[in-house]
């Protein structure tokens, strides 16, 4: 009897599932996973078991006589059957896990009813003396049974058996003398102990027969138990308080209950700040509190491992949903404050500031920030919240040490830190230090450092004014001349650093920029397109906040050097809130960024074997073979080449958790527990999955519909390199005549609808209609194949039907004898199935490409994607939306990419523009690259010839003379051994961050065609009747390709990482003829021929030999004609005079020029603009009326009115103001200001004034 097998598109409607059951003619169901009517989905009735008890048989019953189509079963339903198998599995081992747990209390009970039955006069004293326990509370601790003295070596009373943890074999007592505090769950249920010492070391071990082969304290769920203290009388419990320890916890409890606040209850563990997930989120649901309070211990954020332990705890607990709050009583950072039981039994509750988890995170970043910069060498902390900056000897005359040392100041102030810089032996302000630079330092340090900015400008303020003011020999200048003379002094010197400040807010007011401010990220959707700007050592903060404010997508497109990959590499899951944390990248077995390769485990690829190749530095990776090569690894799994070819048919969703080919495997019980010979790819797999930060590439992660995503952050290195949005399909003559035949035979009606495309698609591919030479793009082979069917979509779901893959025939080999090769032993599948080969050629043969259907749909429109001809073949572009959708389902992404746009990530993460932050990194000019570009060689493509790679040999053997540590980039079918390929090494990579000149061939295109096909499919503004006209009309299509190769360029430069190294002195070299312009950098132009004539062009070698022969002829004072140079360099005299016309005219007039010296003269230009009147008027009024009112403020009040208009005010406006201001207030503006500059300023100040 025929049978229709169950799949993913026709689900088993007894147990949901997609394999192994089947549907038989009659209409009866073979269902291999349900045996009973209990099992049964309403409408349908059990019959009977099947042969052999392997499932049973059911049949749909409508409750009346007729017999009705089965239905299929719907994903909403097959969702419900595995939630609620899953429910029962979790109910079991909840209920085992209960059982046991009151077992180990039965025994406890006895323990303490027995044999641990009192509480020693000693360790009464201590409750009593060292912990503030008053009598009555701990004659009723000891009733209870929570304290008892603990006496090792006693005998177990009978029905504590040596199971029992902390019993010997001997049935004895083990562990230490000391109090033993019982560890209880919200049931009062006793779930082991915890001894205290009262020593030294150790202080607390948990009662434990491990060591002796017995049973450790673990509860069954495999975590250590928590100590739970809720007060017996209570009712409902409002507050649970974390907090660290076993007595700890107690006392803190029995302290709170004392002053009546008996409705707190409290949890602690003895795990280093630990709580075990599953044990604490039991826990609470059983408390039922709605708020928990975390309280750390003194000096909690200054243990990094407490304080991630406490950031982890919080984490879980706002994902439950519980509202958080962090007690604060000044003990974060400092370890001379008290504990939590201490301060309460000190009566000093009230000290007890709550502040929220967020706050709480903040402080934990700050303090490791601090702890960072104290490891510079540079800073020591002298007392509590004091720094002291020790500069290195001659720091002032470095600049970038200046840099430095201000953005660690701003640090530490912004942490709450007073700073200090001992100096020549005495102790000064920052400012002070500052100061005490050189002028140029001084003004460079003013355009980077906004606060060092301010007491410069005002400096400079000063100075004007006393230049203004101050008495002069003789009669002086008028101030209108002084004005004068100073305006045209600083056109001479080009600009000064307050035309420069101008200029900068000008130019930062038409910028789309706005400049990151700690704790003031604004939420979602307030910051149009409008980029942020932070500095160095600020990206991870930056990035926390901008997940805190909702944002999902941000793209961080700061310059290449600036430690993005980096910064990604130290990120922990527990302070970016999530679970686990995935870098996304091309290059997953080749990372270079260290602190990813060292904190991020790298996810296994499924593969056959592998080859080992090298880096352009050296280092060995893996990579996959190419034809002909012997792998240099064994593998993880014997049948790759199998899913290879299934992908090869455009067989989607194949590398499931259930797909076919695994399932049929006889390795596939050996493949998930351990790892060999062609096997353990899923071991491997699995290994991975369950770390806490993954390094991938995204075709290896797991699929949505598999995997929780929800809890991950993903960080996108190179995104628009690492991410494939497209999916092309390629499409051969045989493939279109294979669809043919089978529509003939199920669908004739569809086939003869089809003949006019048909006819076209075989005409083009078979060379009767004369393909172009770049072949059909998408615009013209629209035009040739009409307009679709008006039954389009009748004509899709029909082939959808009849050309679907029946993956079963071909991999489940025992399905026609009516068993399942998934469901029988490792060994009968070994017996049973085929030879990979075998399978790989029954694909090849027998399964049809899956071409067709997502042609129609393209062709049609309903879909967004391209078609073209090209080399005999159709090639069919889909959206590939996998890596989009993990990125959807994700709590947050990051993208990683110097030279890309939010539109063009748009377009690839096919999400809106205005849902994507850009923060971009602020790096100062260093003016340390030098960049040469190469002209006369062409485009250098990968497709050059002989002569055109001679030419770049010559350049190659120059340069390698001249710079003996240099690298080159060219394209990989043109590498030479250590080369770096565009493309491959060009971006993201770190491999020649050490050399000191880098050198391209070629300019990086990509294929035109496939660009195009790219821009159709992702590009949602191109409309249907855009898409009849040819893309090279499009403006938007050609700035598409443009940006993209322009891209790759900026790329390149970056490798060099020269923002990281401004004392070294670095060249990049650009050998192609191409516009450089858009770099916003100085780019020196070097003929080919210049650097070497080896390099030139045949003319250009001629040109240097006629050069060279006319030399020659003069220095020996013999006549120059063309027939002298002719005998001299071998060149006709024909030839020659097309080469002097070439390269400079006719043969005389040139002969006069090369044989005397032309003199080349500059000019300068000078521009002047005059101010506005009116605007002049308006300062003048405000200075005569408004300023006059300043008179009666105090100095603090003055200078902060003062700085209020600075910045709100156009330098030349403030000037305008003064002008027409009173001497008075001028005097007073000025008192008021000196005592705000540093020290080293009022000398000079002085001298000013008075020298």
């Amino acid at each position: 009897m025929k049978r229709q097998y169950t799949s993913k598109r026709n689900l088993c409607p007894i147990c949901g599932n997609h394999h192994g059951c089947a549907i038989r003619e009659d209409g009866l169901i073979e269902c291999l996973r349900s045996f009973s009517q209990q099992e049964a989905p309403p409408s349908y009735r059990f019959l009977a078991l099947l042969r052999n008890d392997m499932g049973g048989l059911f049949v749909f019953d409508d409750r009346s006589d007729n017999q009705m189509e089965t239905p299929l079963y719907s994903q909403k339903q097959r969702h419900s059957v595995n939630v609620k198998v899953k429910e029962r599995l979790s109910v079991e081992q909840r209920v085992d896990g209960q059982r046991l747990v009151a077992e180990r209390h039965r025994m406890n009970r006895l323990l303490l009813e027995t044999t641990v039955t009192n509480l020693s006069t000693r360790h009464s004293s201590h409750l009593q003396e060292c912990r503030q326990l008053t009598v009555e509370e701990i004659n009723w601790l000891c009733t209870v049974g929570w304290v008892r003295t603990w006496k090792p070596g006693i005998y177990a009373p009978n029905g504590v058996t040596a199971t029992h943890c902390g019993i010997s074999k001997e049935s004895k007592l083990l562990g230490m003398p000391g109090i033993a505090i019982a560890a209880l769950d919200p049931d009062f249920h006793i779930t082991g102990f915890q001894i205290a010492t009262l020593r030294t070391d150790p202080k607390y071990i948990w009662l434990s027969s491990a060591n002796q082969g017995g049973s450790g304290p673990q509860l069954p769920n495999g975590e250590l138990p928590l100590f739970c203290w809720k007060h017996p009388d209570t009712k409902k419990v409002k507050v649970v308080i974390l907090c660290e320890g076993a007595l700890k916890s107690l006392l803190t409890a029995l302290f709170l209950w004392r002053s009546g606040q008996t409705d707190i209850a409290v949890i602690g563990t003895a795990s280093a700040a630990r709580y075990g997930e599953k044990t604490l989120k039991y826990y609470l649901k059983r408390l039922r509190a709605k708020e928990i309070r975390l309280m750390p211990d003194a000096g909690a954020i200054a243990n990094p491992h407490i304080a991630s332990s406490n950031q982890e705890t919080l984490q879980r607990c706002r994902q439950w949903g519980y509202r958080l709050s962090v007690g604060d009583w000044g003990q974060l950072d400092n370890k001379q404050h008290l504990d939590i039981d201490e301060l309460l039994a000190a009566s000093r509750q009230n000290e007890i500031k709550l502040i929220t988890s967020a706050a709480y995170f903040c402080r934990c970043h700050t303090y490791s920030q601090i702890g960072q910069l104290l490891k510079l060498g540079s800073f020591h902390m002298q007392e509590d919240k004091l720094i002291e900056l020790r500069p290195l000897s001659g720091s002032t005359e470095n600049l970038d040490l200046i840099r430095q040392y201000a953005n660690c100041v701003e640090r530490c102030r912004k942490s709450g830190y007073r700073i200090v810089v001992a100096w020549n032996d005495e102790t000064i302000t920052p400012e002070d230090f500052f100061a005490l630079c050189p002028e140029s330092i001084q003004q460079q340090l003013a355009q980077s450092e906004r606060e060092w900015a301010l007491l410069y400008n005002l400096k400079l303020w000063l100075r004007r004014m006393v230049e203004r003011y101050r008495p002069k020999k003789g009669f002086g200048e008028p101030i209108q001349e002084v004005a004068q003379t100073t305006k045209t002094t600083n056109k001479a010197k080009n600009q000064t650093v307050v035309d420069e400040n101008e200029q900068s807010t000008v130019n930062n007011k038409q910028s789309n920029v706005i400049k990151y401010k700690p704790g003031k990220l604004h939420r979602l959707r307030k910051f149009d397109s409008r980029k942020i700007l932070f500095k160095k050592g600020q990206r991870l903060q930056v990035l926390l906040e901008a997940i805190a404010a909702g944002w999902k997508h941000i793209l961080d497109k700061s310059p290449t050097g600036t430690f993005k990959s980096y910064d990604a590499g130290k990120a922990i899951p527990e302070v970016f809130g999530v679970r686990q944390l995935w870098y996304f990248t091309s290059q997953v077995r080749n990372i270079t960024t260290e602190s990813v390769e060292q904190n991020y485990v790298a996810m296994e690829v499924r593969n056959d074997g592998m080859v080992f190749q090298s880096t352009p530095g050296g280092k060995k990776y893996l990579r996959w073979p190419k034809k002909g090569e012997i792998p240099d690894t064994s593998g993880n799994c014997h049948r790759t080449k199998v899913f290879a070819a299934l992908r090869d048919k455009n067989i989607p969703s194949i590398e499931g958790v259930s797909n076919p080919v695994c399932a049929t495997c006889h390795l596939l019980e050996a493949c998930r527990f351990k790892e060999g010979f062609g096997f353990g790819y899923r071991n491997l797999r699995a290994k991975a999955m369950i770390c806490d930060r993954i390094g991938a590439h995204p075709d290896s992660a797991p699929d949505p519909v598999d995997y929780d995503w929800t809890s991950c952050g993903n960080f996108w290195d190179e995104v628009m390199q690492t991410v494939q949005p497209i999916h092309p399909v390629t499409v051969e003559l045989p493939d279109i005549d294979r669809v043919m035949a089978e529509l003939m035979i199920y669908c004739p009606q569809v086939n003869v609808q089809l003949q006019p495309m048909w006819m076209v698609l075989r005409q083009c591919l078979t060379g009767e209609i004369q393909q172009p030479h770049y072949g059909w793009n998408d615009s013209t082979l629209r035009e040739m194949l009409g307009t679709p069917p008006d039954n389009k979509e009748e004509i899709i779901a029909l082939a959808t039907e009849f050309l679907h893959p029946d993956l079963e025939s071909v991999l489940n080999t025992t399905s026609n004898y009516g068993v399942n090769l998934r469901d029988l032993p490792s060994r009968i599948r070994k017996r049973f199935g085929n030879k990979n080969s075998e399978v790989q050629e029954i694909i090849r043969q027998h399964v049809i490409l899956n071409w067709f259907v997502p042609f129609l749909e393209v062709w049609s429109k309903q879909i967004q994607g391209a078609l073209r001809i090209i080399n005999d073949q159709l090639i069919v572009t889909t959206r590939q939306s996998r890596h989009a959708e993990i990125a959807k389902a994700s709590g947050w992404n990051i993208y990683l990419d110097a030279t890309t746009t939010a539109e063009y990530l748009s377009w690839w993460m096919d999400i809106n523009p205005e849902d994507v932050l850009t923060i971009e990194q602020s790096v100062p000019v260093h003016n340390n690259l030098q960049i040469i570009q190469v002209t006369g060689l062409g485009q250098v493509s990968k497709n050059r010839t002989l002569y055109c790679q001679n030419r770049v040999d010559a350049l190659r053997e120059e340069l390698l003379v001249r710079h003996p540590d240099i690298k080159f980039i060219d394209f990989v079918k043109c590498c030479q051994s250590n080369d770096g390929g565009w493309f491959r090494d060009s971006r993201g990579s770190n491999e020649f961050k050490e050399v000191s000149t880098l050198a391209t061939f070629g300019i990086p295109y990509q294929n035109i065609g496939s660009l195009e096909m790219l821009f159709l499919t992702l590009n949602k503004n191109i409309g249907s009747e855009g898409k009849d006209l040819p893309l090279t009309n499009s403006q938007e299509f050609q700035d598409f390709v443009r940006d993209r190769t322009q891209a790759e360029i900026i790329q390149a430069i970056g490798r060099l990482r020269a923002d990281n190294r401004p004392q070294e002195q670095l060249c990049f070299y650009f050998c192609a003829d191409y516009n450089l312009s858009f770099l916003e950098m100085k780019v020196e132009n070097i003929n080919a021929a210049d650097i070497t004539i080896e390099a030139g062009s045949k003319d250009e070698k001629s040109w240097w030999k006629i050069q060279n022969a006319v030399k020659e002829l003069w220095s020996q004072g013999r006549k120059i004609t063309q027939a002298s140079v002719e005998s001299i360099s071998g060149i006709t005299q024909g030839y020659i005079s097309k080469v002097v016309s070439k390269f400079s005219g006719n043969w005389k007039d040139w002969l006069k020029i090369f044989l005397s010296l032309l003199n080349t003269f500059n000019s300068k230009r000078n521009n002047s603009d005059n101010p506005s009147d009116q605007l002049r008027d308006e300062a003048h009024f405000i200075g005569c009326n408004v300023m006059p009112l300043l008179a009666d403020y105090d100095n603090a009040d003055l200078t902060r009115e003062v700085f209020s208009w600075y910045r709100d005010l156009d330098n030349k406006y403030w000037q305008w103001i003064l002008e027409t201001t009173p001497v008075q207030v001028q005097g007073k503006i000025i008192i008021g200001l000196l005592s705000m500059l540093p020290k080293p300023w009022h000398q000079e100040l002085m001298e000013l004034c008075y020298g």
